[in-house]
C-alpha cells in the first residue's frame, strides 16, 4: 500500500508540473531550426532495485513556425525486458495536434507530455545494470518560405550598375522555422540571373540553378516510414511567366514536385544531421520581360514531411542480495 501511495503521489506531481509548463506565464520560445522539442525526460527513481516501479516522464514542446499535426510518443528499450504495470499508460500514446508559438501576442507554442510507469526486468543476482531508455517522438510539420533572385536586363546592368561600381544583390532565402529547409547551393550565394536583351538575343534564355533541401533538425524525416523522405512542391513567379526548364523531371511549368522518385538517392542524405540533398535545375525566361529593367524571380516552396526526434536516458538496476 505504501509503494502505491507512492506512486500515486509522484504521478499528481508530474501532471501538475505539466499543468504549470503550459500557463500563460511561460516565456516564448521560437527555435529556427525546429518544429517539436523534448524538452525533459526523465525517469523517477533514476537508480533502482529489481522488481522495483519507475516512472518515465517526458515533455515536448512545439517551439517552430507552423503547427504539429498527428504528434505520437513511445518509449523505446521496455518492449520485452521490462513489465508495463497493469492499468498504466499505453506505450504508444496519441498527443494530437500542436499548435505553433506566437510571438506577437507572447504566445508559447502548445506543450504535452507523456508519461508510462514500468517495472524493471529481471537481471542476475549480485548485479548493477545500466540500461538505456528512450523517448521518441514523430509528427508531421510543414516547411513553406521563398527564395528571390534579382534577374536584370543586360543593358540596365551596364547602364545603372556598373558605372556606380555596384553588383545586383545575391539571392534572399526566408523559410518557416522548421527542421527541413530550402536553401541556396553555397556555389550561388552571389548569384543573379543577367538576361541578355539585345535585338539578336534569343527569345527565351536559359539559367542553371542549385537548391538544397536540408536537414536542420534535431532528428530526421521518416515520412511514409522511409528514413529522408520528403513531399513538396517548388514554384517559379516572376516577370514573363518563368518556367522549369528542367527540374525534377519537370519541364515547360512553373510547378516542380518533390517527390522519393524524383529525388532518387539524394534523399538519403537527409537520414544525417546537417544531411542535404541537392536539386539541379534550370529555369527559362522569356527576355522581353525583362529589357531596361531590374526585376526579381520568386521561387516558391511548399514542403510536408514526418519528422523523428528522440532523448535516450539510463536507469541503473540492480540485484544485490
Amino acid at each position: 500500500m505504501q509503494m502505491k501511495w507512492s506512486l500515486l503521489a509522484l504521478l499528481a506531481v508530474i501532471f501538475i508540473a505539466g499543468c504549470v509548463g503550459q500557463s500563460g506565464g511561460k516565456a516564448v520560445r521560437l527555435v529556427s531550426n525546429d518544429g517539436l522539442q523534448i524538452m525533459d525526460f526523465f525517469a523517477e527513481p533514476i537508480s533502482v532495485e529489481v522488481g522495483d516501479t519507475v516512472v518515465f516522464n517526458m515533455q515536448v514542446e512545439n517551439v517552430g513556425g507552423t503547427e504539429a499535426q498527428n504528434v505520437v510518443a513511445r518509449l523505446l528499450g521496455v518492449e520485452g525486458q521490462w513489465t508495463q504495470v497493469t492499468g498504466g499508460f499505453p506505450l504508444i500514446q496519441n498527443l494530437g495536434n500542436m499548435e505553433a508559438p506566437n510571438p506577437d501576442f507572447n504566445q508559447p507554442g502548445d506543450s504535452e507530455q507523456a508519461t508510462w510507469v514500468y517495472r524493471t526486468p529481471e537481471i542476475p543476482p549480485g548485479l548493477k545494470v545500466p540500461m538505456q531508455v528512450t523517448a521518441e517522438i514523430l509528427y508531421t510539420y510543414n516547411t513553406s518560405g521563398v527564395i528571390t533572385i534579382r534577374t536584370v536586363g543586360e543593358t540596365f546592368l551596364e547602364t545603372e550598375y556598373q558605372p556606380k561600381g555596384k553588383v545586383p544583390a545575391g539571392p534572399q532565402v526566408i523559410n518557416t522555422y522548421a527542421p527541413v529547409q530550402i536553401k541556396m547551393n553555397d556555389r550561388f550565394t552571389d548569384y543573379y540571373i543577367r538576361v541578355k536583351d539585345d535585338a539578336r538575343d534569343q527569345q527565351i534564355q536559359t539559367f542553371p540553378i542549385l537548391i538544397e533541401l536540408q536537414n536542420v533538425g534535431s532528428g530526421f524525416p521518416i515520412t511514409d516510414g522511409s528514413p529522408g523522405t520528403i513531399y513538396g512542391t517548388i514554384r517559379l513567379r516572376g516577370p514573363g511567366g518563368p518556367v522549369w526548364e528542367e527540374c525534377l523531371g519537370n519541364s515547360g511549368s512553373a510547378n516542380a514536385e518533390i517527390e522519393p522518385n524524383t529525388l532518387g538517392a539524394e534523399i538519403a542524405q537527409l537520414r544525417e544531421s546537417r544531411g542535404k540533398a541537392v536539386i539541379s535545375c534550370t529555369i527559362s525566361v522569356n527576355k522581353d520581360a525583362f529589357v531596361l529593367t531590374d526585376e526579381s524571380i520568386q521561387i516558391d516552396f511548399f514542403l510536408i514531411y514526418r519528422y523523428y526526434i528522440q532523448k535516450p536516458l539510463t536507469v541503473e538496476v540492480s540485484s544485490y542480495p
